[in-house]
């Protein structure tokens, strides 16, 4: 068995408790989990998963097959005090790049990536698994390390729609 790849910013102690519950059912299903968010947990919680390689049928059937699973992993492991949420999402036309893999599959796709010194728009040219990646912006190679990126995600062209990327 593969090992799990990471996600590149490290999720809160629940968010990784469901992660890890859940990212080998989706992985039998063969989906990935893109990323989480687990909110109003003072109120009624929420968690939200976002899930690749899915369309409305099979986030429907999913949906389904995780909201019984959680359950299940909810009642052992009481992660949420009482009744939560849950909401199912592909990550959408502008996905967010929460693994290295992720960088490598967008390459030479137009990227958006927040570091601590500000957000750079550009094209993804290379990634470098060890040191992190390049974005050419403006003709210029901008490289940037793995540990200063604070969020990143394609950002959706009408030319990535017609070259089906």
């Amino acid at each position: 068995m593969s090992e799990k790849e990471p996600f590149l910013k490290p999720l809160g102690p629940l968010e990784q408790k469901i992660a890890d519950y859940v990212e080998p059912i989706l992985a039998l299903e063969n989906c990935e989990l893109v990323s989480l968010k687990v909110s109003g947990l003072k109120g009624r919680p929420c968690l939200a998963l976002f899930i690749d390689r899915s369309s409305i049928e099979e986030l429907s059937s999913l949906s389904r097959l995780l909201s019984n699973a959680l359950d299940v992993g909810n009642a052992e492991a009481n992660w949420f005090a009482g009744a939560y949420q849950l909401e199912l999402s592909s990550p959408g036309l502008d996905r967010p790049l929460t693994k290295k893999s992720h960088f490598t599959n967008g390459i030479s796709q137009m990227a958006r990536v927040k570091t601590s010194s500000g957000t750079l728009r550009g094209v993804l040219k290379s990634v470098d698994p060890t040191t992190g990646i390049s974005l050419e912006v403006d003709t210029v190679s901008s490289p940037i390390a793995w540990h200063d990126i604070r969020e990143a995600n394609i950002i959706y062209t009408p030319e990535r729609a017609k070259n089906g990327k």
